[in-house]
């Protein structure tokens, strides 16, 4: 029979597990609340806190999920390569112990699928998202967030590979599932409008794709304000629509205003800044502004490529490279 004060410290130690493990939740919980607001220097901290917390972890699902928004605040800082290591660990810790049937392993699959999108491995993302598809549909039905952001992220890919017609047919789907949600999730509307618009971008239909932007602006505006990362997304799109019409000082005013948002929000080597430094090159080419051109396509270029690990990034940044050395002895 065990002694009071042996009953005292096994309740004792109980306690402090669970007291620990709800702190843990806790800093979690205020990691995700913070990316959502965009305050990713704030997230980042909190991610430390309860990294540091579990040395060594005692409960191995609460450091996944730990990693799992270490991978997210990652991603959004655009240091694609420690993402991937933080999102590779929590797959594996949950693989292990859950299966690959949760919601969880799948959200983690599919931020990864994301991070191969922005690298441009088209391939391997598309992959993960037909991997995930079925999952989602699954665990949530057609008819859940998960499923209807995925089937615009494949959609996007297939944009991007210039298979339209299969894009097109993705991105309805992805719309009208959307639609009949009872509850809407705004980033999932921002996203449909901008890839849909992006895809009309591709055809070369520039008042369809500005009408697509515009709704997307609007909401951006209205729930996460004109200097969030959403807003500015579009935005992006939308200088690429007046690079194509040659409207050179409003895209230059989006470009730099971008610039400085990311800056902002302690965002370094994402793809959206890859982006805007391609496109401010492609832009002062065109016009004949060499030395503008320069930095952004040269002084950026090895940060970038570390981060996204290829070489050749974007065929339209190759181009323009080869004619900036054409013309200019600059180099």
């Amino acid at each position: 029979m065990k002694t009071p004060r042996i009953i005292c410290l096994t309740l004792f130690s109980f306690i402090s597990c669970i007291c620990w493990g709800q702190d843990i939740k806790q800093l979690n919980q205020r990691a995700d609340d913070l990316l959502e607001k965009e305050e990713f220097k704030k997230a980042h901290e909190v991610i430390m806190e309860a990294i540091e917390k579990q040395q060594p972890p005692q409960d191995p699902l609460d450091f996944a999920e730990t990693l799992y928004y270490l991978g997210k605040y990652y991603y959004e800082a655009g240091q694609y390569n420690l993402a991937e290591d933080a999102l590779s660990t929590s797959l594996e810790i949950r693989e292990g112990l859950t299966g690959t049937s949760t919601s969880e392993y799948v959200e983690s699959l599919y931020l990864m699928g994301t991070i191969y999108a922005d690298k441009e491995m088209f391939q391997e993302a598309k992959n993960i998202f037909a991997y995930i598809i079925p999952l989602y549909e699954k665990i949530a039905g057609k008819n859940s967030t998960g499923y209807i952001k995925s089937l615009c992220q494949t959609g996007k890919l297939y944009v991007y590979q210039g298979d339209l017609s299969k894009g097109k047919e993705l991105l309805n789907e992805a719309i009208r599932l959307e639609a009949s949600l009872s509850k809407k999730d705004i980033k999932l509307s921002i996203a449909l409008l901008r890839e849909t618009a992006t895809y009309f971008l591709f055809l070369n239909n520039l008042i369809e794709s500005q009408n697509y932007l515009n709704k997307a602006l609007e909401l951006a505006s209205k729930h996460f304000g004109k200097e969030s990362i959403e807003y500015t997304r579009c935005s992006l799109t939308f200088s690429t629509i007046y690079l194509n019409q040659g409207h050179y000082e409003p895209a230059t005013d989006i470009l730099l205003n971008s610039l400085e948002i990311y800056d902002k929000r302690g965002v370094g080597a994402h793809a959206d800044i890859l982006g805007i430094f391609t496109n401010l090159g492609v832009m002062y080419t065109m016009i004949g502004d060499y030395e503008y051109a320069l930095p952004y396509l040269s002084d950026h270029l090895s940060t970038i490529e570390k981060e996204l690990g290829k070489k050749q990034l974007l065929p339209t940044f190759d181009k323009c490279f080869i004619r900036l050395l054409s013309q200019t002895r600059l180099l």
